[in-house]
């Protein structure tokens, strides 16, 4: 898509065309600013729906759409560097989720500027003049969707958004375009996804505070943001409601920069990365993303999981949790000499760039029934990972009063964040953790060996056929860990799929 240095849409620099003479950027900014009508329609902005956009499709007329605006890109075509076969993947349709792969990060809005048709059609909501001190409400609502509102109020110096959901994991995504435009991306379920576009009444600056309030069933979204100038705007703007667009092309991944990595045991690594352009995704309990890199001239996916930051505090109300900022991700690397990406970002240093996905994965806390008083985690090595985001969201919880983690690892010297597990068992009764090594020392007095039945059956409690079940069951580590946990559960012990859930694959 639109770039100045780029290579194709499909990320691979080897791709790049050789660009015509005469076709370089600046010649691109000059015919721009020559008067030509590089837009079709005049320059005056029409309103184009998806059948119409669905008409532009060739490289003698082509539209494309990006984050709501279409744009005429039938001049721009000789002057794309990824050449006008890859730009013509995006022709004719919604080209968000492709631009996204490799150019979410460039100006594209100066790039295509003088190419504007118009805005894809949709629903639009004018909000209304605020009232003092009070909160306004407005529901944004499509043909086959739930309702869900979006409620509103400002300051001089802010104002804040709230999105009200009826689900306690929502997919959450944050892009703030220009200085008085956002663009929310919000996903309830695997089937209900929404894409806002907010223009505002006036500017704002980025970063947002961001705070996700998520309840059994439930969660709101709290979205404060600062005035450049202060103001009481008469109106906010408009919401318009996009219809969003399947991610046919594959997965987004946007830049990140390393700002720390910390040495945890003798082979892995915490490392904290920090969104470097205008873009906030919210990370649910136990979802993990993918990190792309080409390594050696080979292009490398491996997911990984997120962790809470490990600054241990103890709030007022008596609950110790550990406290994430919104705009870092935490990653616990374990690096391992085959590994081809692990060594990579052990390799790296900070200021060092790397590529993220939006966050992905099915588990979702509504798991955790109101009738669930006691939740026991397995987890093996690296599979500790979901488990601290698991363990963060239930000490929060006022329903579960037992939350039991059985770490198994071959040494010690291979435990990860042994003192913080510690010392949250020591400072939280409803919490317990039991390291069971395969290969101690023989200094070791804790519990040896490996996972087993017996030792599930020591562990859980006792179920009868007609009493329901009050306990559930989280598991993640190497395959073979992960499938025979499983399996005793299942076979042996009478769990079901509503009891347990295997974090598999991470």
């Amino acid at each position: 898509m639109a770039s100045g240095s780029s290579g194709s849409a499909t990320g691979n620099p080897r791709n790049k065309v050789a660009l015509k003479p005469g076709h370089s950027l600046m010649d691109w900014i000059r015919l721009g600013n020559s008067g030509k009508d590089l837009t079709g329609v005049g320059g005056v902005p029409i309103s184009v729906t998806r059948e119409q956009l669905a008409e532009h499709k060739t490289p003698d007329d082509a539209w494309l759409c990006i984050r709501g605006v279409v744009y005429n890109v039938t001049h721009y075509m000789d002057f794309h560097p990824g050449g006008c076969e890859e730009l013509m993947r995006g022709v004719g349709k919604d080209a968000t989720a492709l631009f996204n792969q490799v150019h979410a990060w460039v100006n594209y809005q100066t790039i295509l500027q003088k190419c504007i048709v118009g805005r894809l059609h949709s629903e639009e909501f004018t909000l209304p003049i605020s009232p003092p001190k009070k909160t306004s409400s407005l529901t944004v609502s499509s043909n086959n969707r739930s309702k869900s509102s979006v409620d509103w109020s400002q300051q001089l110096e802010s104002f804040t958004l709230l999105f009200n959901l009826k689900t306690s994991s929502p997919q959450v995504q944050i892009l703030f375009n220009e200085p008085d435009s956002l663009l929310c991306r919000v996903n309830e379920n695997s089937s209900d996804s929404r894409v806002t576009s907010i223009k505002l009444e006036g500017k704002i600056t980025w970063p947002a505070d961001i705070l996700i309030n998520s309840l059994t069933g439930k969660s709101t979204i709290q979205l404060k943001l600062r005035k450049k100038k202060k103001a009481l705007w008469k109106e906010f703007g408009a919401i318009i409601e996009v219809e969003n667009s399947s991610n046919e092309d594959g997965d987004e991944f946007w830049p990140t920069e390393i700002t720390s990595i910390n040495k945890q045991t003798h082979d892995s690594y915490l490392i904290t990365l920090k969104d470097t352009k205008n873009v906030y995704n919210h990370i649910n309990v136990g979802q993990h993303l993918l990190i792309k890199q080409e390594i050696k001239g080979e292009e490398v996916i491996r997911p990984y999981t997120p962790v809470p930051k490990l600054t241990y505090q103890k709030p007022t109300t008596g609950k110790p949790i550990w406290r994430s900022t919104s705009q870092e991700v935490n990653l616990l690397i374990k690096c391992y000499d085959l590994g081809k990406m692990s060594s990579w970002l052990c390799s790296q240093r900070r200021g060092s760039t790397v590529m993220i996905s939006s966050p992905k994965g099915s588990f979702n806390t509504d798991m955790f029934t109101k009738t669930i008083t006691e939740v026991y985690l397995f987890a093996a090595g690296t599979g500790i990972t979901p488990m601290l985001s698991v363990v963060d969201w239930l000490l929060k919880s006022q329903s579960v009063l037992k939350i039991r983690l059985l770490y198994f690892n071959k040494t010690r010297k291979d435990i990860i964040l042994e003192d913080k597990l510690d010392q949250l068992a020591s400072e939280e009764s409803r919490f317990s953790v039991e390291h069971i090594l395969s290969e101690p020392s023989s200094e070791w007095i804790g519990r040896r060996g490996h996972v087993s039945l017996d030792l599930l059956q020591e562990v859980l409690p006792k179920h009868g056929d007609d009493i329901p079940r009050s306990d559930f069951v989280c598991i993640c580590g190497p395959r073979p860990f992960t499938a025979m946990v499983e399996k005793w559960l299942k076979e042996h012990l009478g769990y079901t799929s509503e009891n347990y859930y295997s974090f598999s694959g991470q």
